[in-house]
This record gives structure tokens, C-alpha cells and sequence, in this order.
């Protein structure tokens, strides 16, 4: 009474190589309002190739590699997508967006980039504010910090756009 799992014993008693085939499943599929991890245009330009990055597993961190040096690249539409994606909860997209926004927000050269997209990305982090996850909000914050830097004098003319949701924020904290 032996139970087959469909391996061939190698008869000269050698090292077997065995290949393990992993089969990924996942649970039904969420759909309507309610679904808090429905796909962004954020995962849908990453799963097509169009955001230019690499995501490298390590044993403990993840790591990006970008495909052209974040100073090579057009900002218009993708630090937007970018942005958008920092509303997700879903890892790894989490981390892509806020690790994508960050490298493109620090590249050389970027602020002439970012200021004329300001009134998008601001808009952008006023609606990520009102996020129920509270990961969410701390990276918008930190996100809101680096443009703040970035863009100094330009940025100022949004404050007052943020004053209300952070003080929501504060007394919900």
C-alpha cells in the first residue's frame, strides 16, 4: 500500500532533480463599490509594462530598478499614476507607488517637472487624506513633506487646501 506522488526513483542512485511546480491561487474575485483593493490605474499601468521599474525581491526588502534613470523620464502622466497608486493597500503596489513617487520626487532636475503638475498631484493627496487606513495617510504625509521641500514657494499657494483634512487627521489620530 504504497502511495504514488508520480516521482521516479533513480535506479544508479544519484541526486534526483525534482521540479516543483508552485500553482497560485487566490481568492474569488471582490467586485462593486465596497471593494476596498480593486485594481487602480496604478496597478494596471504596472502590470503593462508602462511604469518603467523593476521590483527585486530580496530575502527581507524590496528594492526598485528603474528601466531609465527617473531624471530621463517624462513626469506627465506617470508621477500622477504614481501618486494615485499611494491610495493602495495591496503590497507589493504599496510600495511600488510610494517608492516610485519618492525616486521621481528626488531625482535631479525634478523640480522644473513637478510644478507645473502641482494642482494634479495636490488634488490627488487632498482625496489619499481621506483614506480610512491609516498607512495610507502617513505615506501621503510623507509624500506631501518631499513636495513641500521640492517645490517650496509654489507649493505655499496649496496650504490652505490642506489645512482642513490635517486637521481632520489630527483629531481623528
Amino acid at each position: 500500500n504504497k502511495f504514488d506522488l508520480g516521482i521516479e526513483k533513480n535506479s544508479n542512485k544519484e541526486k534526483n532533480n525534482l521540479k516543483i511546480s508552485m500553482i497560485k491561487y487566490s481568492s474569488p474575485i471582490k467586485r462593486g463599490p465596497f471593494d476596498k483593493n480593486k485594481k487602480s490605474s496604478f496597478n494596471f499601468y504596472y502590470e503593462s509594462g508602462s511604469i518603467p521599474v523593476k521590483l527585486i525581491h530580496g530575502n527581507v526588502n524590496l528594492k526598485l530598478v528603474w528601466e531609465k534613470l527617473p531624471s530621463d523620464i517624462n513626469y506627465d502622466p506617470l508621477l500622477e499614476i504614481c501618486f494615485e497608486g499611494l491610495n493602495q493597500i495591496c503590497h507589493p503596489f504599496n510600495f511600488l507607488a510610494y517608492q516610485t513617487s519618492i525616486d521621481l520626487l528626488t531625482a535631479i532636475n525634478s523640480k522644473n517637472k513637478v510644478i507645473p503638475l502641482l494642482p494634479k498631484l495636490v488634488k490627488i493627496l487632498r482625496e489619499i487624506f481621506k483614506s480610512e487606513h491609516q498607512n495610507v495617510v502617513l505615506k501621503a504625509i510623507e509624500i506631501t513633506r518631499i513636495l513641500s521641500d521640492l517645490t517650496k514657494e509654489e507649493f505655499n499657494k496649496y496650504v490652505k487646501l490642506f489645512i482642513q483634512s490635517i486637521n481632520k487627521l489630527a483629531s481623528e489620530m
